[in-house]
């Protein structure tokens, strides 16, 4: 382009074919910004979600089944119902159980807190399930733009003399080839 610029041609098809070459080159690079953004944004949540798992895991479902233990004198089902599970399982299923945990908790609450629950911990656990939920989302579908939409993949721009010019959106490609 720099070379264009610094050498015109004085056709008219040149021009417009410059132009239009121009225009290529300003929509690679939206999608290359495009591309950053949503990178970064996946890993933040990705940070998020392990900070949370880890919190809502060692302290607040840790808690519930304790106190579930000590409920059990009461009502035996409940130590079976508050079971922790191993920490290293995927987080869709993290998810389940700590869902399953919560509701679980929400219906005994009564039984729960005679036993020792803190009612701010369960608060708390309603807050960071439901961000720990968004979080999910956010990397699940994290080649999700704005309301739903998918990010463009790597996108083909036609050029004017029938060249696809290929704008790389993945993590080890982000500059532009002709195809």
């Amino acid at each position: 382009l720099e070379f264009s610029l610094a050498h015109p041609d004085p056709s008219p098809g040149y021009a417009t074919t410059l132009g239009s070459l121009q225009g290529l080159l300003t929509r690679a690079e939206e999608l290359i910004s495009l591309q950053r953004d949503l990178i970064a944004q996946v890993r933040g949540a990705t940070l998020q979600k392990r900070n949370l798992r880890r919190r809502i895991r060692r302290a607040q479902m840790k808690h519930l089944a304790r106190v579930a233990k000590g409920a059990a004198r009461e009502n035996p089902e409940l130590a079976q119902k508050f079971v922790l599970r191993p920490e290293q399982i995927p987080y869709l299923e993290f998810q389940a159980t700590a869902r399953a945990m919560l509701a679980e908790a929400q219906n005994q609450k009564e039984v729960l807190v005679k036993h020792g629950l803190a009612e701010t911990l369960l608060e708390g656990l309603v807050r960071n399930v439901n961000q720990f939920d968004q979080a999910l989302e956010q990397v699940g579908g994290g080649k999700r733009v704005g309301s739903g939409r998918r990010a463009p993949a790597p996108a083909r721009l036609r050029h004017p003399r029938g060249q696809a010019l290929v704008v790389g959106l993945d993590r080890d490609v982000a500059g532009l080839h002709l195809a």
